[in-house]
C-alpha cells in the first residue's frame, strides 16, 4: 500500500525570553496554520537551530547574555542559518534598524512591540513563503503579475526618493502607451500627521509610516511600486491598473488602516490617510499623472480626509471611515 501524503505544517522558531510575550507570538504562529518552538536565549535558539529545519525565526533584541544583532550576525555567518528568514520583533527594532541602515543583516522585517496581531499574522505568512510568490492577498482583478520588475520599497530614512519615483513613472507612463495596457498612481497622506508627532513623539509618527508601508508591502502586488514623493507623501505606481480599480484597492488599504491600533507611553490611538488617484486613460503622461494626483490628494484632504479621490471630470469619492485622526480608543 503506498504511503497517504500529509500536508507538511512549516515550523518557526521563536528566540524571546519574555514568556507572555513567546506565548502570544506562538499563538499568532499558529493562528496562521504554523507549528512554532520557543527559544529563551540565544544559545538555546542556535542549538535548535542545528538540530531542527524551521522556515522562519523571530528574534528579541535584548536578549540575555547575547543580543539579538550578535545572534543575527552570528546566525548569517553560518552556512545553515545564512538564508534563514528572520523576523526581528522588539520594542526599539525602528530604532535599532535606523542605526544599522548601512549593514546588511537581511532581515526580512523589523516589528516594533506592541505587536499588531494583524501585521504579525502577515509578517509570519511573508516569512515562511505563504505569501509572497503566490496569490496576492489583495488582487487587483484577474490582472496577471508579470515580471518587468519586483516590489520596491524606498525606504523613508532616505532624504527624498521622489526622483526614483518620478523616473519609475515615466518608466510605466512609455510603457503602457507602447502596450497599450492600463496605469494608475496614487498620492497617500498620513491625516494630520504633524499633530501625531506632536501629541504622541516623532517616534510614534514613525512607527505609523512604518505600520502604512508593512501594510502597502503585504497588500501590494509585485509589480507596484511605493516609494516617498517629498515630505511625508507617499507614491504609489500600479501597473497594468486602470483608475477605478485602483480606487477600490487603496480604499480596502485604507479601512483597514484606519482599524490598526498605535501605541505610544502606554495611550492607544489610530490614524488614517487620504489618497488621490489618477490614471493614464484621462491624463496621458507620467507630469499630468502626477499633477492630477496631487490635486486629488488635495481634495481628499479638503474634504474631510480619510477617503479616496479619482481625479477626473465628475470626481469619484469614497466615504470615510470615521472622523479624521488622530483619535484615542474609544472606551468601553
Amino acid at each position: 500500500m503506498g504511503k497517504k501524503f500529509e500536508e507538511i505544517v512549516k515550523r518557526v522558531l521563536i528566540c524571546e525570553d519574555e514568556r507572555d510575550m513567546a506565548s502570544s507570538l506562538r499563538a499568532v504562529a499558529e493562528q496562521v496554520g504554523l507549528a512554532a518552538d520557543i527559544a529563551c536565549d540565544a544559545a538555546q535558539a542556535k542549538q535548535m537551530l542545528e538540530q531542527d529545519d524551521y522556515a522562519a525565526m523571530t528574534v528579541d533584541l535584548t536578549l540575555p547574555e547575547q543580543d539579538g544583532i550578535a545572534l543575527i550576525r552570528e546566525l548569517r555567518a553560518s552556512n545553515i542559518t545564512a538564508t534563514l528568514p528572520i523576523l526581528v520583533v522588539s520594542a526599539n527594532a525602528t530604532m535599532v534598524r535606523k542605526e544599522l541602515f548601512d549593514e546588511t543583516l537581511g532581515v526580512l522585517d523589523w516589528i516594533d512591540k506592541p505587536v499588531n496581531q494583524a501585521l504579525m499574522e502577515v509578517a509570519l505568512k511573508q516569512a515562511v513563503g505563504l505569501v509572497h510568490g503566490g496569490e496576492p492577498m489583495l488582487a487587483h482583478g484577474n490582472i496577471p503579475i508579470n515580471d518587468h520588475h519586483e516590489t520596491v520599497i524606498l525606504d523613508l530614512s532616505l532624504p527624498d526618493g521622489s526622483g526614483a519615483v518620478r523616473d519609475q513613472l515615466g518608466r510605466e507612463v512609455a510603457r503602457a502607451k507602447r502596450k497599450k495596457v492600463p496605469l494608475s498612481l496614487a498620492m497617500i497622506d498620513i491625516d494630520l500627521f504633524n499633530q501625531v508627532n506632536d501629541t504622541y513623539g516623532h517616534s510614534a509618527g514613525e512607527r505609523v509610516i512604518q505600520s502604512l508601508l508593512r501594510l502597502l508591502r503585504q497588500r501590494l502586488r509585485q509589480t507596484d511600486m511605493v516609494g516617498r514623493y517629498g515630505g511625508e507623501e507617499l507614491a504609489i505606481v500600479l501597473c497594468d491598473t486602470d483608475g477605478d480599480t485602483a480606487v477600490t484597492v487603496l480604499d480596502k488599504i485604507r479601512k483597514e488602516f484606519s482599524r490598526l491600533s498605535h501605541w505610544a507611553d502606554g495611550k492607544e490611538f489610530f490614524a488614517t490617510f487620504s489618497c488621490g488617484i489618477a490614471d493614464i486613460s484621462r491624463f496621458d503622461d507620467a507630469a499630468k499623472m502626477g499633477s492630477a494626483a496631487d490635486k486629488a490628494l488635495y481634495e481628499a484632504r479638503g474634504m474631510g480626509r480619510d477617503q479616496v479621490v479619482l481625479a477626473q471630470g465628475s470626481t469619484q469619492v469614497f466615504a470615510p471611515s470615521g472622523v479624521p485622526n488622530p483619535r484615542p480608543a474609544p472606551t468601553q
